[in-house]
């Protein structure tokens, strides 16, 4: 965010890693929560939000192409495991175990990663 001009750094810039760490916070937060289904809606609509913001910094040439198609595979990822760690049991192949993408620390991980790729976008 830091290679994003003056006049965007502090908007769109700022909004990417607030998000960002937010949607993390609360994957972090669900992991240990009795009731995580409204964790988890949070951390979807937070991974909805990034992609919106995402585009927005590509259309506004803040991103190359490439580091946007880097950073939507990863989001589409972590939104995957957001989603899957909420479905029910018996209905999607998290909650059998045979899929990682229920795994709240995998979609952790994942955001971490993310969000230190996207410090150092551009």
């Amino acid at each position: 965010m830091e290679k994003f001009p003056r006049s965007y750094r502090f908007s769109v810039g700022d909004r990417l890693v607030g998000r960002t760490l937010d949607t993390l916070e609360a994957l972090v937060e669900s992991a240990y929560a009795a009731d995580k289904r409204g964790l988890q809606e949070q951390a979807t609509r937070g991974v909805n939000s990034l992609r919106f913001l995402l585009r927005l910094s590509l259309d506004l040439k803040l991103l190359s192409a490439d580091s946007h198609e880097f950073a939507s595979g990863k989001l589409e990822e972590i939104g995957r495991m957001a989603q899957g760690s909420r479905a029910p049991a018996g209905t999607f192949p998290a909650a059998t175990g045979r899929c990682w993408y229920g795994n709240p620390n995998r979609a952790r991980f994942r955001l971490l990663r993310f969000a230190t790729a996207s410090s150092t976008m551009r």
